[in-house]
C-alpha cells in the first residue's frame, strides 16, 4: 500500500520537528534521590530536562515525600497514595531551629516535627511573605516575597529557610519556631488612633525583650478635618504579639531628618532618634532627647543619578549654584539656559561645561534642590554619569561640617500642602 504524499510530508515535518526538540532537550527521566534530615527521609522526584546548548540542568513535575522510621508521615485531610503517603509540592528545611523542623506547602502549610518522637504535623496559615524578626543580631531580615517560586536544579538538595527563632509571616501572623506557638495580629484591624500599620509591609525593629515588633505608621487623612491633621503623618507603633496591644510613638519629621519615609527608615535612622527603656510591663519605644540635632545632609539617588536637598530656603539656590560650578571648574557663563515657572514655582537651569551637561531644579513650594544630567549621555559617558555623584560627595562634606544648615527649613506634612495647595 502507497503511502499518501501529503502524509509522507506529514511525517517528515514531524520528524524535522522532534529532531529540532531533540537537539536542544534531552529526552526527560523521571528520577529519584532520598535525603536525610534529621530523623526524616524526605524523597525528591522529577523529570530531569537538559539544555544541550547550555548545559543547563531544571526539574519539572518536582514532588517531595516525608517519611519518619520508613513510614510516610500522615497528613490529616490530603490525599494519599496507595501506600500511605503525600507528596508535596514544596518542602524548606529549618536550619537555625535547634530540632529538626520541615516547612511544608500544598497547598496549605505546614510544620512538621517530632515530639516525644512521634512526627507532629501542625497546620499554618498560608502565606506568601516570610520576615524573621531576630536573625540579624535581634533584629529583622528584609521581607523575602514568593517564597515558593524556587527552581530545582538538584534532587539531592533540600532547600533551606535560615532566619532566627520568630517568623513574621504577611505581616499578620508570627510563628514561634521553637516552640511552635502561632500569634495573629488583630489589634483593631491594624488601626490605632487612626493610623495604619504596617506601611510599608514590614517590620522595622524587634524589641530586645523580644515581645515587641515595630512598624511604621501612616496618619489617615481621608477621615480627618483639616484642624486635626499632624504635623507628621508618619508615626512608629509598637505591637506586643503575645498581649495583642500596641502604642503609638510619634514624630517631627523635620526633628528626626526623614526626607524620604521609604528610604529614610531603617535599624540606623531608628538608633538615631529612639531607644527602648525597661519597664515593669517590658521594654518601651521611646524618643531620644538628642541635645543637638545631627547636620542635614543631602541625597544621592543612583538609580536616577541625581542629588536632591531637602527641605531647602531659597537662599540655598545661589550657594548650590555656585558651589557646583566651581566643582566643575565653570562660571555663570556656562549657564546655557534659566526660566522660572511662576504657575508651578519651579527655577529651571542648564549648565553645559564641556561633555558635561546639567539640570539644576529648584521647587519653591517642595523646598526641593535637584541636581542631575542627561540620563542617556551618562550612560555613554562615565565621566557623566559619576560627575554628579562628585558634587554631591563633596557638598554632603560641608554639610556634615556644619556649613548652611541655617538655610534648611522644615518639613510640611504633604497632606497638609496638598489640601492648602487645593482650597
Amino acid at each position: 500500500m502507497k503511502i499518501p504524499i501529503l502524509l509522507t510530508l506529514l511525517i517528515i515535518f514531524a520528524s524535522y520537528l522532534y529532531s529540532l526538540a531533540k537537539g536542544k532537550i534531552e529526552a526527560s527521566k523521571y528520577l529519584s534521590k532520598d535525603i536525610l534530615y534529621g530523623p526524616f527521609t524526605i524523597t525528591i522526584s522529577g523529570k530531569k530536562e537538559v539544555d544541550k546548548k547550555t548545559e543547563v540542568v531544571n526539574y519539572t513535575d518536582v514532588t517531595y515525600g516525608i517519611f519518619h522510621e520508613g513510614k510516610p508521615v500522615v497528613f490529616p485531610d490530603i490525599e494519599r497514595d496507595k501506600n500511605g503517603a503525600t507528596f508535596f509540592k514544596t518542602v524548606f528545611a529549618l536550619p537555625n531551629v535547634p530540632d529538626p523542623t520541615l516547612l511544608v506547602r500544598n497547598p496549605r502549610n505546614y510544620l512538621v516535627y517530632l515530639e516525644n518522637g512521634v512526627p507532629v504535623v501542625q497546620a499554618i496559615p498560608n502565606f506568601e511573605s516570610i520576615q524573621f524578626l531576630d536573625s540579624q543580631n535581634g533584629q529583622p531580615s528584609k521581607r523575602s516575597e514568593s517564597i515558593w517560586n524556587n527552581e530545582v536544579r538538584d534532587l539531592g538538595y533540600l532547600d533551606s529557610i535560615e532566619g532566627g527563632r520568630y517568623l513574621l509571616v504577611d505581616t499578620k501572623t508570627i510563628i514561634d519556631l521553637q516552640t511552635h506557638k502561632i500569634w495573629e495580629i488583630k489589634r483593631d484591624d491594624n488601626y490605632l488612633e487612626n493610623y495604619d500599620f504596617p506601611s510599608p509591609p514590614f517590620a522595622l525593629a524587634f524589641s530586645p525583650d523580644q515581645k515587641s515588633i515595630v512598624f511604621k505608621a501612616e496618619f489617615q487623612a481621608w477621615n480627618a478635618a483639616d484642624k486635626d491633621l499632624p504635623d507628621s503623618n508618619n508615626a512608629l507603633v509598637a505591637y506586643d504579639f503575645e498581649k495583642d496591644s500596641a502604642y503609638l510613638v510619634r514624630y517631627d519629621d523635620t526633628d528626626t531628618r526623614m526626607t524620604n519615609k521609604f528610604k529614610d527608615i531603617d535599624l540606623k535612622w531608628l538608633d538615631t532618634y529612639f531607644e527602648w527603656k525597661k519597664t515593669p510591663e517590658g521594654d518601651r519605644l521611646q524618643l531620644r532627647q538628642l541635645k543637638k540635632l545631627p547636620n542635614w545632609t543631602g541625597r544621592f539617588d543612583p538609580d536616577y543619578n541625581n542629588y536632591t536637598l531637602y527641605p531647602v530656603k531659597l537662599g540655598m539656590l545661589p550657594i548650590f549654584l555656585d558651589f557646583a560650578l566651581e566643582q566643575i571648574g565653570g562660571s555663570k557663563d556656562n549657564i546655557v539656559h534659566d526660566e522660572m515657572d511662576n504657575n508651578n514655582s519651579i527655577r529651571r537651569m542648564m549648565i553645559h561645561a564641556g561633555d558635561l551637561k546639567f539640570e539644576i531644579q529648584f521647587h519653591e513650594k517642595d523646598q526641593r534642590l535637584v541636581i542631575e544630567n542627561n540620563h542617556q549621555e551618562s550612560n555613554m559617558n562615565p565621566d557623566v554619569k559619576t560627575s554628579v555623584k562628585k558634587i554631591a560627595d563633596a557638598f554632603d562634606a560641608e554639610l556634615l561640617g556644619g556649613k548652611h544648615q541655617e538655610l534648611f527649613g522644615r518639613i510640611v506634612s504633604d497632606v497638609k500642602q496638598w489640601r492648602a495647595d487645593n482650597k
